[in-house]
């Protein structure tokens, strides 16, 4: 009699991945549709299934590393900050230009007025207008600048003000003046603590300061009202924090954090929206480095915590997290009407769906399960693996001592890509929606561990399942 047959099989279903990546816990006591690594996955926004992420595609090669990305609609641009430098890229021509210097030193922060930009970098504010990059030098020393009823509002970390345009008028910072002329209001009055970052909110500004308090800033000049939100969390910087539908979603010493509004109290209900990674994301917090970037056409809230190649993915319309790992830092990404675009050392990129690598360099994608052992050693009886196959490449399928190399290939020839004649094609006009791997086996293990690996190919995760019985 084989050892396996003296004990109760058991199978073992993984059909759910979306509780995401969970590196808050051992690896045995994760939830079944958790994952312990989620490297280079990404979430389907229609179907939900989890896949290998999207290649890029290069748009432009700069001689230094890129530090921000700006889409300005109303001038139909991108814009992008390097070397100390403003730049502009049209998608039209695929021509990037310089536009001028930076009056300041910092990350710089862009705001559409009009069909023009303004641009805080530090120092005093700029102003693009297609033609001619201008510096006002009437206007308050800015890092952060935004528009608002008419005025632009600016602020700089180290202040505990915010000051404000005269209305309709970006170079009028004319302080002394009348009701339309500028304005100034301070945040936390003898409550300590300076400006870390401003984010407006709908029709309110969320105002975060260095003493980890949080205000809100409602109505407008002379109606206007600071009050302190919450203490004992705020954004580490200006860089730091995005709007993510009614939510503000900022990275904290403690990690990745939101606040939202509660409709009983008109005030905000404070969520560790990174509980699953903020211990690691917190012990490997650079506060200067780390930074928000929203890409809503993917669904994605990007957390990058310090000056590495990683950034953590929140995808929000499910709430679960997995990592992207690129080949160099990343300096800024967006979404525009010309698709989700990412800065990557000095060079820019949009992703394409239908690249299974990075401009040529092969994506590695990993996912590791969770950990399910038993009293002894475990008997591993059958495996069968379902998959959606995008594209061409390798798969490995990994448990414990149990190793399989799989050759993905997206299908069969169709008839909508081929040269055959219509009459006489008899090929499928579709391909099989999913592909099934399927094997029997009696391997020893440790404990049930499944890991996949995908090496330049596109694939989409559907089941794995398991037959396993104790030795």
């Amino acid at each position: 009699m084989r050892v396996s047959s003296k004990h109760r099989q058991k199978t073992v279903l993984f059909t759910d991945f979306s509780g995401g990546l969970n590196i808050s816990v051992p690896p045995d006591m994760l939830k079944l549709n958790e994952l312990q690594k989620a490297d280079n996955f990404e979430f389907d926004t229609r179907s939900g299934v989890l896949k290998t992420r999207s290649g890029l595609s290069l748009l432009h090669t700069e001689t230094e590393d890129i530090q921000a990305l700006f889409f300005a609609y109303g001038m139909n641009k991108l814009f992008y900050a390097c070397g100390n430098k403003v730049h502009s890229y049209d998608f039209s021509s695929g021509q990037s230009a310089e536009i001028g210097d930076l009056s300041g030193t910092r990350v710089p922060v862009f705001a559409e007025w009009e069909d023009s930009i303004l641009i805080a970098s530090g120092s005093y504010l700029q102003h693009y207008d297609g033609s001619t990059l201008e510096t006002i030098t009437n206007s308050p020393l800015c890092d952060f600048v935004f528009v608002k009823h008419g005025r632009v509002g600016v602020s700089l970390a180290g202040s505990d003000y915010l000051s404000f345009s005269g209305i309709g008028d970006y170079t009028n910072w004319n302080f002394a003046g009348t009701d339309s002329d500028a304005q100034q209001i301070e945040v936390g009055y003898k409550e300590g603590g300076d400006i870390v970052g401003v984010r407006p909110f709908f029709d309110d500004l969320i105002i975060f300061k260095d003493n980890r308090r949080t205000y809100r800033l409602t109505g407008w000049y002379p109606d206007w009202e600071v009050n302190e939100v919450t203490r004992g969390h705020g954004a580490v910087n200006k860089d730091a924090s995005a709007i993510i539908g009614s939510s503000v979603v900022f990275i904290d010493m403690d990690g990745v954090v939101a606040l939202t509004p509660t409709v009983e109290y008109g005030d905000f209900a404070f969520k560790q929206v990174g509980d699953k990674i903020n211990s690691y994301f917190a012990s490997n917090l650079d506060f200067g480095a780390s930074r928000i970037f929203h890409v809503p056409s993917r669904g994605q809230v990007w957390c990058k915590p310090n000056t590495s190649k990683i950034v953590y993915v929140l995808h929000y319309l499910t709430g679960a997290w997995t990592r992207f790992i690129f080949q160099d830092e990343i300096g800024g990404a967006l979404s525009c009407p010309y698709g989700s675009i990412v800065a990557l050392g000095s060079k820019l990129y949009r992703f394409d769906d239908y690249k299974d690598d990075d401009d040529g360099t092969p994506i590695e994608s990993v996912v590791v399960l969770p950990r399910k052992s038993g009293a002894r050693e475990l008997l591993l009886k059958y495996v069968s693996l379902l998959y959606r196959a995008h594209g061409q490449g390798q798969m490995v399928l990994t448990i414990g001592s149990y190793s399989r190399t799989l050759n993905v290939v997206q299908g069969d020839d169709i008839a909508y890509s081929d040269d055959d004649i219509v009459a006489q094609d008899t090929d499928p006009l579709v391909q099989s929606a999913h592909v099934r791997y399927n094997e029997r086996t009696n391997r020893r293990i440790d404990y049930l561990e499944p890991k996949i690996t995908c090496n330049g190919c596109r694939v989409g995760l559907i089941a794995l399942t398991n037959e396993i019985a104790d030795v």
